[in-house]
């Protein structure tokens, strides 16, 4: 993960005032960020302090020295990026001075948070900001983490989603483990309403429900029961209709007394509005219907029905419909999406130039991020490659594929990129274009086509190794008649290969040979490369030039003649480990990839290296062990992949993972046992644990037991989980969860110490009787109130004795006593410790 950017701001909310001296307390996005108004995520917290009533001690967070960062991402040197930025110290002003005039906050004292700038992973997918609480020399402070490609690509404009997301973090908080809780439409709507006016945030509410076959009654069916999909819609409705009926002003109130000082809603809403809930829900969604029938609801009709034209592929009618729609329409919400569907009826009517632009206008001009706004640039670039304007489309393919990296239409851009720059005659170019998209999409529809053009280009380049590689691919699973034509190329290489090489390619070959002395290691590098790729013809110069080698190239080459694939090759893998076991665990994964057996390998290595010392002996036959991940003979037979993904990346070993699940039976677990502690990344290791619990194994105890203890929460989280199931239960791992920072991993601590019934576990469950969230709290008081009475005393009486608890542990403690001994319990809150330990003493007599 690369760590970028960041700027520091102070955000001004009594809210953040609140949480700052709560620990554990992680808050979060919208389900769906791309579709901003889905329902908040689940948030544990502690009920909110008046403002008035914070400490002072509180209020000096905001003097912490945060961390700052400085943005390294690919937008570093973007001029849309720097504009975006410059923007953002006003968006929070902007945003400050909407909480105030829409729901009436005074601006209390400045709590700290951290802008960041992101670019875009694989765990971001339709996820455009993140919010975190991190901690600094023992404080609090909030970090909103904004993933840089959904704004610099106009998927989300910063002027209104900076604001959003800083609502949804104020409000998701102040709304969640309450003593009178929201429902969830209005907690929804809260976040809206404060971010914007109707114009503003109506329109984005609504977007996603444009081009669906609900009616107006259908979409708004009321406050009760609740739909998911259009929750926040109700909500931000019902709080317009207050707005409308009663004033912004009697709002407000509603504001302060439900939310801030956390009375019960309905009681208040009654109150307020001299109306009870059923009443107030039924006039709300009159206005609702009444407010999006006249205002927003014929234009979508108007939408519908010219969509439903092309459809049915009538592009004439499409056009007319949709033109006079932007007529009526001028520069509206509903825009971008007009003109993106005005362009597919003009590409669809190969009208390419007029599509292009209407796809341009959908990014350059539209009021609101249209629906479509990726597939609207991609075909733009589309419209380039059939109009051969190759440049063009070219530059347009590779800002999609900056800009759109999680899109589906990403793999095409990529292959239409290497298309058209083979198209222009940049060969080494386009062959590392398709070798990008071969990595990156191997599961596309265009991959074997992919594969084939990238072996032409390969072929013209005399990249003969890599030409047989690319064709291999599509023999192996590609149907006639790819299949046949990839297979004939291959022989005709066979051929080639067989007779030599030809007098241009020796010329090639002695050339690079005497070169080689004369360049610099950079260039000695570009050369052994370049040797590889020409594969079997270039062995016997590779073979001479490997007695010149440095160290760090003998590794490169190692790695060159792995990506070879070629049997021909094994002699010089057997040279190199010879001169340089260092290299042997390289060497050996190289001749991995050649499909080896284990026993074979084994054999080789005995054979081969009998005669060398017994330290280097020692050091490659250890080499050998770890690239093998004691994988058997039976199961490689079954799995013919698998050690090439073991000795793989990351992906790679999940995807062994997953085959070995479908496919193996216990002779899998002394390769999971390896992975668990020495796979590529934490997710990997995690998923072995989790892989290893099935088995119920004994073997895996004393690794599970080292993992219960890793430094990471998410693998030790798993291996105590999983230890669990196999019935142990390892007392200082689950202390330490116990103690964690992350609610969910104390919850996990409570529920696995439920099933341990040792007096030492007991104590660790009890003292999650002091957790700071109440949910919690309660929890571990039911757990406890479930174990039996004697097994329970001991465990009650020795905490109540002890010191420097909070009031709340004492009196969950003798709530649990009472509930053993079937009686009252006599306790004052300022009971000394002898007094306690009298008392105590008397529950274990009796």
């Amino acid at each position: 993960m690369p760590n970028q950017p960041a700027k520091i701001f102070y955000w001004l909310c009594p809210v953040a005032l609140a949480l700052s001296t709560i620990c554990g307390c992680y808050p979060s996005v919208a389900d769906n960020p791309k579709n901003p108004h889905s329902a908040p995520q689940k948030i544990e917290a502690t009920p909110l302090t008046p403002l008035a009533d914070a400490s002072s001690d509180a209020l000096q967070v905001a003097d912490i020295p945060l961390p700052t960062e400085i943005y390294a991402g690919k937008y570093a040197q973007d001029a849309r990026f720097s504009s975006l930025d410059k923007r953002v110290p006003l968006l929070r002003q902007q945003a400050m001075e909407k909480l105030a005039g829409r729901l009436g906050l005074a601006e209390p004292p400045a709590i700290p948070i951290v802008v960041t700038w992101r670019d875009w992973q694989t765990s971001d997918r339709e996820r455009c900001f993140h919010i975190r609480q991190e901690m600094v020399a023992g404080r609090l402070y909030w970090q909103l983490v904004l993933i840089s490609e959904y704004f610099v690509n106009g998927s989300e404009k910063a002027e209104w989603l900076l604001p959003y997301a800083w609502n949804e973090t104020i409000f998701t908080v102040a709304t969640t483990h309450r003593t009178n809780p929201l429902p969830a439409w209005l907690k929804a709507g809260i976040a809206h309403f404060a971010s914007g006016e109707e114009g503003e945030s109506l329109p984005r509410l609504l977007l996603p429900l444009i081009e669906g076959k609900q009616s107006l009654g259908e979409v708004l069916p009321g406050l009760l029961p609740e739909q998911k999909e259009t929750l926040a819609l109700q909500g931000y409705l019902a709080l317009l209709y207050w707005q409308d009926a009663y004033g912004l002003e009697s709002l407000k109130t509603f504001m302060q007394r439900a939310v801030w000082q956390d009375r019960p809603w309905e009681t208040e809403l009654t109150a307020i509005t001299q109306s009870d809930f059923f009443g107030f829900q039924e006039k709300a969604k009159n206005f609702a219907l009444a407010l999006l029938g006249s205002r927003y609801w014929p234009h979508v009709i108007s939408y519908r029905k010219a969509l439903r034209e092309y459809l049915q592929n009538d592009y004439l009618a499409t056009i007319a419909n949709f033109k006079k729609l932007d007529i009526d329409l001028p520069a509206s919400w509903l825009s971008g999406d007009i003109w993106f569907w005005l362009g597919m009826a003009y590409y669809r009517s190969e009208r390419h130039y007029d599509a292009a632009g209407y796809f341009a206008q959908v990014y350059e001009r539209a009021p609101y991020p249209a629906i479509h706004l990726a597939t609207a640039q991609y075909r733009e670039a589309m419209c380039f490659y059939r109009l051969q304007k190759l440049a063009e489309a070219i530059g347009a393919c590779e800002r999609f594929g900056r800009d759109f990296p999680y899109h589906e239409l990403a793999g095409s851009a990529q292959f239409f990129l290497a298309a058209g720059l083979t198209q222009r005659g940049e060969t080494r170019r386009a062959y590392a274009a398709y070798a990008q998209f071969l990595g990156r999409f191997p599961k596309h529809e265009r991959v074997f086509a992919a594969h084939m053009a990238a072996a032409a280009l390969c072929e013209k380049l005399g990249w003969l190794a890599y030409a047989k590689s690319h064709y291999q691919s599509v023999a192996n699973h590609a149907g006639d008649p790819a299949k046949t034509q990839a297979q004939e190329r291959n022989k005709e290489i066979a051929a080639v290969e067989e007779a030599g090489p030809s007098p241009e390619l020796m010329r090639v070959l002695v050339e690079s040979e005497e070169k080689f002395a004369k360049q610099n290691s950079s260039q000695q590098e570009v050369a052994l490369e370049e040797l590889g790729r020409i594969g079997k013809l270039a062995l016997p110069t590779l073979t001479r030039l490997s007695d010149r080698l440095s160290t760090p190239l003998s590794k490169r080459l190692v790695a060159i003649l792995g990506d070879m694939h070629e049997g021909a090759a094994t002699p010089l893998f057997l040279k190199i480990m010879r001169r340089e076991p260092t290299l042997s665990q390289e060497a050996w994964q190289g001749l991995i990839s050649l499909r080896l057996p284990p026993s074979f390998l084994h054999q080789m290595a005995q054979r081969e290296f009998s005669d060398l010392a017994a330290g280097s002996r020692e050091q490659i036959a250890a080499s050998l062990l770890r690239v093998l991940w004691h994988v058997e003979d039976g199961l490689l037979q079954e799995l013919p992949d698998l050690l090439c993904r073991l000795n793989g990346d990351a992906h790679g070993q999940i995807t062994a993972i997953e085959q070995m699940t479908l496919h193996a039976r216990a002779e899998q677990i002394p390769v999971l046992l390896l992975l668990a502690e020495y796979g590529q990344s934490e997710e990997v290791m995690r998923q072995a644990v989790q892989s290893l619990a099935a088995w119920h194994d004994a073997r895996a105890m004393p690794v599970l037991r080292r993992l219960a203890i890793h430094k990471s929460r998410t693998l030790s989280l798993a291996a105590v989980q999983s230890l669990a199931a196999l019935g142990d239960y390892p007392l200082a791992a689950l202390r330490q969860m116990a103690a964690s920072p992350l609610a969910e991993v104390r919850e996990a601590a409570l529920d696995i110490l439920a099933r341990a019934n040792t007096p030492e576990h007991q104590r660790v469950l009890l003292a999650l009787l002091e957790d700071p969230l109440l949910y919690l709290r309660d929890k571990t008081h039911a757990t406890l109130a479930r174990i039996p009475v004697q097994a329970l005393l001991p465990a009650l009486a020795q905490g109540f004795a002890e010191d420097d608890h909070s009031l709340y542990f004492y009196t969950g403690i003798v709530s649990l006593v009472e509930n053993c001994l079937k009686r009252a319990v006599f306790y004052r809150p300022d009971m000394k410790r002898e007094e306690r330990i009298r008392l105590a003493a008397e529950w274990q007599q009796k």
